[in-house]
């Protein structure tokens, strides 16, 4: 990895810049939606204040709480990007392939790991 430098910050350059540069806006585009719907909700009334029938119910509060993950998801995929170690399954540490980074450019595990898991799962649930 050779760095680069942009304006007063240096990064670490990824062997698969352009693509990476791609994915990069399409979480900034992301990002700011999140936050930009965040703002239009305002701030959070205190569930005494106000009924939860006013509040939009139980399901307001499930796709708020998405988004907020959502939004974890896309900055810790940011701060990886700085990083260089973007595209690395956090498990195995192998390349996820930028099939699965386009579809889903927050992910942070290869298909190996995800199928492991998965049989992880379905064992415990029987």
């Amino acid at each position: 990895m050779r760095r680069i430098k942009e304006g007063s910050r240096t990064y670490r350059s990824h062997p698969r810049r352009q693509e990476v540069l791609s994915l990069r806006h399409a979480l900034l585009r992301t990002r700011r939606m999140l936050l930009l719907h965040d703002a239009k909700r305002g701030a959070p009334q205190p569930e005494q204040a106000v009924p939860a029938a006013e509040r939009g119910g139980v399901a307001d509060d499930l796709l708020t709480n998405q988004a907020s993950v959502t939004l974890r998801q896309v900055e810790r995929a940011l701060y990886h990007m700085l990083e260089a170690n973007y595209g690395l399954c956090r498990e195995c540490r192998n390349d996820i392939p930028f099939s699965r980074l386009r579809r889903s450019p927050q992910s942070t595990l290869c298909g190996a790991c995800i199928e492991e898991r998965l049989e992880c799962l379905s064992a415990d649930a029987l």
